[in-house]
């Protein structure tokens, strides 16, 4: 099937230039390269794109369409993909467009320990489609079962495999498995408060057929027939883009990623357009269990951008966490020397982009903001805290053996006067600022559609539904270390149709338990208008810890039914007051307009139509007409809006 396909659509009529790297070298416009059947060599085509790209007169490079498998280069580990480029590296300072052209392949992955594509360093870079990438068999990233039957007593489920699934590689694995359970009838991910469940042990007593032993009971809607997806920690990201500028994937489709599906680091303004995450559409085995994750984690991981990226026009469906993720990061403070104006910081994910000049924001153990210095230098130094060192904020256990940066200052702010360890630092210009998230569809997820702590953002225009996780989310996440707070931020004509909560802004500044959300006001300037959030059987909708928000326009229908078949809390956190539909705990400054409350489906509710909305050390807040608007058939719904200027 691969030859025919692939002969199909020309292949073998191209002639094979006798020096590949010669060509590349002296050739000009857009390049063919000349695979020569259906296994394409990684390392030989890496040398082919290097040499390529440093050639400015050429503008790119075809691959013909086909149906490739792809060997990783013979460095892998140094790649960690199976097609890589380097740029910036012996003597290629090359920054005018370049073009990968994959229009019309389909890209298989022959090893689980790389992904698909990297480019390091690259500038006005394009990935052009559309192509397809999926692991071979031999490489599938999660192991797929039905439950068989439990015992809820002894915590003991029996699970058999679906054939073709790599079940022994993940559920034997060393640690706890954590896996997703799946309605058959649906195949949809189980309503939100049944999340990944976690193992003791996992025991295989037959063919295919394992016995789990489970961490913590499973109190809601677990029945023999459910599916279940454990993914795995293999850890590669598809298509893996690491301080680029400028660079764009258009059209790609993902069909496995045993981590990131795209994976953008220290980047700036790079595009993702008409990009498809979804699991591959045939069954892998022979029982005809088709597959139902398209990634083990995120589908795009934005981290630590000078600028964020923008997203347009994508859907991804079937993931393992997060949609859409744009974050910076936070560094533990771990001592303090004012006299010589420097700060030793915990670099607990080994990296540090920000620099000379740039500024280095101070949260005290309290979370209150202390401030901002510019950076005078950085450099690495020993670890100071003795052993056995905690730092509960951050859940860090072993504070002493943290990697380490001693960050020097120009000026010693006044304000950071009480500044010491388990205080925070986060780095303002490395958070994602500028990103945009506009036309995307997000479907069946085990995370958040949109989960983003960058500023200067703009979510408009989406499409989520069916989400365990909120549909966007604006926080900040100490138990990760992911930073920040958001300023000037746009939430505008999304529709959100999910169980889980709609809309969330605010954040906790410790990771312990379920933490009180900062009683401060670090977010600023949010516009959240005109969406429309349904069936959320949790609070809806919470602000907190912010300062000069519009909420207008919005329309709540059908959310927080009330449920029989189980004992239900309509909060996440023990801090929500039941039954509300809107929430604003430390909030100053807000304005509320126009906000409509629709219960039009022949249900019970439990939420509390007749007073919707809650109010907790809030301050100037206006009420606009129409604040509260109830379902009224001779009151006509306003004119959706369209634009997102």
């Amino acid at each position: 099937m691969v030859n025919r396909v692939t002969q199909s659509l020309g292949m073998a009529s191209v002639s094979q230039p006798s020096d590949p790297l010669e060509y590349a070298a002296q050739g000009r416009g857009m390049l063919t390269y000349h695979v020569g059947g259906v296994d394409l060599d990684g390392e030989a085509f890496r040398k082919f794109w290097v040499a390529a790209h440093k050639n400015k007169a050429v503008d790119g490079i075809r691959i013909p369409p086909g149906e490739y498998h792809i060997k990783p280069p013979e460095d892998g580990s140094k790649y960690g993909a199976h097609l890589y480029l380097a740029c910036n590296e012996d003597g290629d300072d090359r920054t005018s467009p370049f073009v990968l052209d994959l229009s019309n392949t389909f890209l298989w992955l022959t090893s689980k320990d790389q992904g698909a594509i990297s480019i390091d360093n690259g500038e006005n870079v394009e990935l052009r489609g559309p192509f397809a990438v999926c692991n071979n068999l031999d490489s599938w990233s999660f192991a797929q079962a039905t439950l068989v039957s439990f015992n809820e007593e002894k915590l003991e489920w029996i699970v058999h495999g679906h054939d073709g699934y790599p079940n022994d590689r993940v559920f034997l694995k060393d640690g706890s498995v954590n896996a997703i359970i799946w309605d058959p009838a649906t195949r949809l991910m189980k309503d939100p408060d049944v999340h990944d469940f976690g193992t003791r042990s996992v025991e295989k007593i037959g063919p295919n057929q394992y016995k789990f032993t489970l961490s913590h009971t499973q109190d809601y809607n677990v029945r023999p027939g459910d599916y279940i997806t454990a993914r795995s920690a293999d850890g590669c990201s598809a298509i893996n883009l690491e301080c680029c500028k400028r660079c764009t994937v258009h059209a790609a489709t993902i069909h496995t990623a045993s981590c990131f599906g795209f994976y953008d680091a220290f980047g700036t303004a790079n595009v993702y357009r008409d990009c498809f995450l979804l699991p591959y559409p045939r069954p892998i085995g022979n029982d005809g269990q088709l597959p139902l994750l398209s990634t083990n984690a995120d589908g795009i991981h934005a981290t630590d951008n000078a600028e964020g990226p923008r997203l347009i026009n994508c859907f991804f469906g079937g993931l393992g966490d997060d949609a859409i993720a744009v974050t910076g990061h936070f560094s533990p403070v771990a001592t303090a020397c004012p006299e010589e104006k420097y700060i030793i910081v915990l670099q607990v994910r080994r990296y540090m982009k920000a620099d000379k000049g740039e500024p280095v924001q101070a949260y005290s153990v309290e979370g209150a903001s202390l401030g901002t210095a510019t950076i005078a230098s950085v450099e690495e130094c020993d670890n100071p805290l003795p052993g056995g060192t905690k730092l509960p904020n951050f859940c860090i256990d072993d504070g002493d053996k943290q990697y380490c940066t001693k960050i020097t200052v120009e000026e010693w702010p006044e304000s950071w006067g009480g500044i010491g360890q388990g205080c925070g630092v986060q780095y303002p210009t490395w958070c994602g600022n500028g990103y945009q998230a506009v036309g995307c569809r997000v479907f069946n997820t085990r995370g958040r559609a949109v989960l983003a702590k960058g500023s200067r953002g703009l979510i408009a225009d989406n499409t989520f539904t069916h989400l365990k996780g909120a549909g966007v989310q604006l926080t900040p996440e100490y138990n990760c270390l992911e930073a920040g707070f958001v300023c000037d931020v746009t939430v505008r004509n999304n529709t959100i149709d999910s169980l889980a909560p709609g809309i969330w802004v605010g954040g906790s500044t410790t990771a312990e338990g379920d933490s009180p959300p900062a009683p401060f006001h670090h977010n600023r300037n949010i516009v959240i208008e005109n969406n429309v959030i349904s069936h959320s059987w949790k609070t809806p909708f919470i602000v907190t810890s912010s300062e000069n928000v519009t909420v207008r326009g919005n329309t709540f229908r059908n959310c927080l039914p009330r449920r029989t078949d189980v004992e239900w809390d309509t909060r996440i956190h023990s801090w929500e007051v039941d039954a509300k539909l809107m929430l604003f705990k430390h909030v100053k400054q807000l304005t509320l307009g126009g906000n409509r409350f629709v219960k039009d489906e022949p249900r019970d509710f439990r939420g509390n139509y007749e007073d919707p909305m809650e109010f907790d050390d809030c301050s100037d807040v206006v009420h606009e007409p129409d604040t509260n608007t109830c379902y009224n058939p001779a009151y006509p719904y306003p004119t959706y809006p369209t634009s997102t200027s």
